[in-house]
């Protein structure tokens, strides 16, 4: 056991050195929240110096960041990959912030605080997270929280899909076929009222393919009856019952396969010919919309992202792909053309608060991402 033990400090002291400074993201929440948090990590790390370690275990994510993606040269920063290793070695350092977790990186555990929606040590109840816009003189800073955003596209243009992710993901959006519309409907822990927004909207699907993309069972049971016959509802995922849980903290079996269909239906949903989304209800007022469906849209105001992310894809499936990206189909004539564009005109109206929502989403990429 001691030899064991010394072969594990041994490792760890080449991971990490004692002249360097650190900074140990643990992002929270979802999947967007963790890329937000992500980048703002990275961004620290590049002005000021330090090298990021992320680990991405305690995220919705539940495994490991190199498990879906790879870094890009633009990354602006050194990057270690969160280990038990690299945990031992961190918690040999003295100079810690938040000081609390000073030898405690790998044993430490964290609560919601709802009143500043930050996390919290269990322990000494101190902030796990740090104001990222200054520097800091600690060797190391732990930056463990949630916050969400559309900073996430910025991250997602600096990171690739491994090679293998890549190309699974790309055989699965194959099937959906040439041309087709999507939606996106948050209804766990944030609600939405789905079946009001699914019969005002299902003339304007009517004679066309339109795939379904939410975290509730519910959801997707009930999508083709609300939607009508005339719409042809596709899926590439089946969410879980949850029982009002957000999927990020459901306990699955096969966490990769979940990550697998969340980056499907995330791609899928950009690569659709018309995306809508709405509100979510009024049991949460401090969140109006989803941050999935923000993130859609905004790398759909960035469609290079998506060739980005498949730069590490086999040829034969990105070529594929690529092919199927630029092919619009024939729209539907007569009464289905007359019934979607009066539906179009009205969707305008009772649903002018996302279609502002992704107004300015799109100013922003334009100024800020592009």
């Amino acid at each position: 056991m001691e030899k064991e033990m010394d072969k594990v400090d041994n490792e760890a002291s080449v991971l990490i050195d004692a002249g360097k400074r650190y900074l140990l993201a643990r992002p929270c929440g979802g999947f967007n929240d963790c890329l937000v948090q992500l980048d703002a990590a990275r961004r620290h790390a590049e002005r000021f110096g330090r090298t990021l370690i992320i680990d991405t275990s305690r995220s919705g994510l539940k495994a490991g960041f190199e498990t879906l993606f790879v870094t890009r040269p633009n990354f602006g920063c050194p990057v270690i990959m969160w280990s038990r290793e690299v945990g031992v070695a961190l918690d040999t350092l003295k100079s810690v912030r938040p000081a609390e977790l000073t030898h405690r990186i790998t044993s430490y555990q964290t609560t919601y605080d709802d009143e500043t929606c930050l996390h919290r040590d269990t322990q000494t109840k101190a902030l796990t997270s740090v104001d990222l816009e200054r520097d800091h003189p600690e060797t190391l800073i732990v930056q463990e929280r949630a916050g969400g955003g559309i900073e996430s596209l910025r991250f997602l243009r600096r990171v690739s899909l491994r090679s293998e992710v890549a190309t699974e993901v790309a055989a699965r959006l194959s099937t959906l076929g040439r041309d087709y519309d999507a939606i996106h409907i948050r209804h766990s822990d944030y609600r939405t009222d789905f079946e009001g927004f699914l019969q005002r909207i299902s003339p304007i699907f009517a004679g066309r393919k339109l795939l379904v993309c939410t975290d509730s069972a519910e959801v997707k049971e009930t999508a083709p009856r609300l939607l009508g016959k005339r719409v042809e509802v596709i899926s590439i995922a089946e969410p879980p019952d949850t029982k009002g849980q957000p999927l990020h903290d459901t306990e699955l079996a096969d966490r990769h396969a979940a990550n697998l269909d969340l980056l499907t239906e995330i791609i899928a949903m950009a690569r659709a010919r018309n995306f809508f989304f709405t509100q979510l209800d009024r049991t949460h007022p401090r969140w109006k919309f989803s941050g999935f469906a923000k993130l859609v849209v905004a790398i759909r105001a960035a469609p290079d992202t998506l060739d980005i992310l498949f730069t590490n894809c086999d040829m034969p499936s990105f070529q594929n792909l690529h092919s199927r990206k630029k092919i619009i189909g024939e729209q539907n004539k007569g009464t289905d053309m007359i019934r979607r564009s009066l539906s179009l005109i009205q969707l305008q109206w009772w649903n002018r608060k996302a279609f502002r929502e992704t107004r300015k989403i799109r100013r922003r990429v334009a100024k800020e991402f592009l």
